[in-house]
């Protein structure tokens, strides 16, 4: 049974709240099957038409701020329940899948564990139609890991490299070197890897046998994708790049909305942290025009200083 990863990052061109760079590894009967295809009884790639099904897309297709995170967190519980996982808080969910240590959130006063914790309850239905639908088609989730920092430390890893693309990249490598051991410890030999283009790189060759054990095979770099062919000893690694490989490809567009799932949820901590603070304050999702307005809000009303907060531990440095 060959695994295939899905990789894509979340809050990459925000200048608050986290960066969140997820993977997901399945094992499956043939790589290039059409997930979408094989699992259409419990899964549609369209809000359209969805009824009890759970969306899997790009996660920008799913959010909305009128619909909110209603579809991410359907998707979230029911996949995570397919790796034996029960999660009812956010905070357990936060550490279930993390593989960043936490210990960077404690300094926040929004972090779930500082304050009231958000509930979660899966859509128990649609849970189960997921499960038996992947043992028909012989579908296994392995595996839902996320690499996540927080502006202090997404600050102090991108002054140490100067480039908030080797961060992502960085992440994205421990996301392939995971899958890799998955497969050692399940004795598969064949590995393929999809993950969307990290910011406007185009070539990956260097880094990737830089940084991974297994030998260069064979690589094709064009505009739009990126493939590369390994291997080490009798195990097949294939990788590929691509833009939009999370509308694409269902592993990505999987790590699109549980990493945004995550991003969301920490963001409506530190927005509701702060209008309770300031009554009146419009809400941010973080990003740059909006995410400044939302400083200077807060900073003319002092409450950043207020919460005791320093400027270089909320304000991306990139």
């Amino acid at each position: 049974m060959p695994i295939v990863a899905g990789i894509d990052e979340n809050g990459y061109g925000s200048i608050l709240g986290p960066l969140i760079v997820t993977s997901t590894v399945f094992s499956v009967p043939n790589p290039k099957d059409d997930l979408w295809y094989y699992l259409k009884e419990a899964i549609s790639k369209r809000k359209k038409d969805l009824g009890n099904r759970l969306l899997v897309t790009d996660s920008k297709k799913a959010f909305s701020q009128s619909s909110g995170i209603k579809h991410l967190e359907r998707t979230t519980l029911a996949f995570l329940d397919q790796l034996g996982l029960e999660i009812d808080s956010f905070s357990r969910l936060l550490a279930s899948v993390s593989i960043t240590a936490n210990s960077q959130l404690r300094k926040y006063p929004w972090y779930p564990k500082t304050c009231e914790d958000l509930l979660l309850k899966k859509d128990v239905d649609a849970t189960i139609k997921l499960s038996r639908n992947m043992k028909e088609q012989g579908i296994q989730l392995l595996d839902v890991r996320c690499c996540y920092f927080d502006v202090s430390e997404f600050n102090q890893r991108v002054q140490a490299t100067g480039n908030k693309a080797e961060l992502v990249t960085s992440s994205v490598l421990e996301h392939i070197q995971s899958a890799t051991a998955l497969a050692s410890f399940f004795n598969e030999k064949q590995v393929f890897v999809v993950c969307d283009r990290i910011g406007g790189r185009t070539y990956y060759e260097e880094i990737l046998t830089e940084q991974l054990d297994f030998e260069l095979i064979s690589s094709n770099s064009g505009l739009e994708e990126s493939e590369y062919k390994m291997c080490l000893e009798k195990t097949n690694l294939d990788i590929r790049f691509e833009v939009q490989a999370d509308s694409n490809y269902f592993p990505v567009a999987l790590s699109s909305m549980i990493g945004k799932y995550v991003r969301e949820c920490i963001m409506r901590y530190m927005n509701e942290y702060f209008t309770r603070l300031q009554p009146g304050l419009k809400p941010t999702a973080g990003y740059y025009v909006d995410g400044l307005r939302f400083l200077k809000d807060i900073e003319e009303a002092g409450t950043l200083q207020m919460a005791g907060i320093k400027l270089e531990d909320f304000v991306r440095v990139k």
